[in-house]
């Protein structure tokens, strides 16, 4: 009888737990979408994430539009949110470039993304936001996602 009471307990125990009531889980986003913004400088900025992992990117650089391509990865489990993109495409300069990012949903349908485009893959990822960046190849981009 002990037994089956400990055996029915636990298996309470592992009900309620996954029901979320001792800790409420974190939300994931769903960064898949169209999300429209600007950069740092006030410049338009568009990037489109589709579920089969491509990424398209069309931003505005002193004046000059760049539209580029490629692949993307999302790590949900870091903090900041890790976002991996590579074999981004600007055939117009002959590069494929990769951007290191980290990202943060400050409310619903907003997103915030700082990273670091690069020739390589070695560039190490952000740690922290950098909302004014000065360096080449830099990014910090304020989105709000298409309903």
């Amino acid at each position: 009888m002990k037994a089956r009471s400990v055996v029915l307990i636990a298996w309470l125990i592992a009900v309620i737990a996954g029901c979320g009531i001792f800790g409420a889980k974190k939300p994931q986003i769903d960064i898949v979408g169209t999300w429209n913004g600007k950069s740092h400088d006030g410049s338009p900025a568009s990037m489109v994430f589709q579920k089969d992992g491509t990424v398209y990117i069309t931003i505005t650089v002193e004046g000059y539009n760049l539209s580029m391509g490629g692949k993307y990865t999302v790590d949900y489990t870091t903090e900041p949110v890790a976002l991996d993109m590579r074999d981004i495409d600007l055939s117009e300069f002959g590069m494929v470039l990769y951007c290191p990012s980290i990202v943060a949903f400050p409310d619903p349908g907003r997103m915030t993304l700082y990273g670091m485009f690069a020739e390589y893959d070695g560039t190490a990822r952000p740690t922290a936001f950098n909302t004014r960046p000065t360096q080449m190849g830099e990014i910090y981009l304020e989105l709000t996602k298409e309903q």
